[in-house]
């Protein structure tokens, strides 16, 4: 996730890996199909780096300001 995000921003933000924190997951696991099946939502953002750098650019000329 780091690396994609790293390459989608191109920043490399520092970072440490460390010990699992109580309470922390140990997978995180997602999917759209039930929103689609079930709203007719379809994802249009398929890749990492898609997902990463919209947001990103929408930060960078200025996001929301309400």
């Amino acid at each position: 996730m780091i690396g994609h995000c790293a390459s989608a921003i191109g920043i490399d933000a520092p970072h440490e890996y460390g010990p699992r924190r109580a309470g922390d997951a140990v997978a995180l696991v997602s999917g759209s199909q039930r929103a689609c099946d079930e709203l007719g939502w379809i994802a249009e953002r398929l890749t990492l780096g898609l997902m990463f750098a919209d947001p990103w650019r929408w930060h960078q000329t200025g996001g929301y300001s309400g």
